[in-house]
């Protein structure tokens, strides 16, 4: 059912975008350049999308895992894992934009096709989507701590967590797919799925 089509979907999504981005040569900052959508695709498509999914869901199979405070755990290492990835992800367009001796917040050459506007919005919805992703790691731990002392008492206090997170997902993906729509190394079948 509905769970499949979820798995299908972080899988097929997954190695679609590391097949575009690990299909580039290796050399020089281009090397750097190309981990950038593959671990930012890891991170949201794979990890965070699964973070959800473990969270959400109360009939998961298992007795193990059929318990809030277990996929509150694996949430939280899932989403844990995921913020890493995305860190990682940010950290490998630094280093190639350092080896290249371009600035930051300057459009690249790497994104040949596209208006301007949408290459300057990958950019800055990026960082966004950054800052708010360190937020929101800062406020599940918060929220973590609390519901593991607490029990679930006071588990609405905390729907700020909800909300940020859904609104860094959601922002995420959009900018995802708008660098993998940018980039000219995916083919125009790859970037139209």
């Amino acid at each position: 059912g509905k769970d499949s089509l979820n798995f299908l979907f972080m899988g097929g999504s997954t190695a679609l975008i590391a097949h575009g981005a690990l299909a580039r040569p290796a050399d020089g900052p281009e090397g750097y350049m190309r981990l950038h959508p593959f671990l930012m695709g890891l991170a949201f498509s794979l990890m965070i999308s699964l973070g959800f999914w473990m969270y959400n869901y109360e009939d998961l199979p298992g007795e193990w895992i059929d318990t809030r405070s277990s996929r509150r755990k694996i949430h939280g290492f899932c989403q844990a894992s995921g913020a890493a990835l995305a860190v990682a992800g940010y950290f490998m367009t630094y280093q190639a934009h350092q080896d290249a001796g371009e600035a930051l917040f300057a459009v690249s050459e790497r994104f040949s096709e596209g208006e301007t506007w949408l290459r300057l919005a990958h950019i800055f919805v990026g960082y966004v989507c950054l800052v708010g992703l360190l937020i929101q790691v800062v406020v599940g731990i918060l929220k973590y701590r609390i519901l593991v002392d607490d029990d679930d008492g006071n588990d609405g206090e905390w729907s700020i967590h909800e909300l940020i997170g859904n609104a860094v997902f959601s922002l995420a993906n959009l900018n995802l797919l708008s660098g993998l729509w940018l980039w000219k190394e995916y083919s125009i079948a790859i970037r139209a799925i």
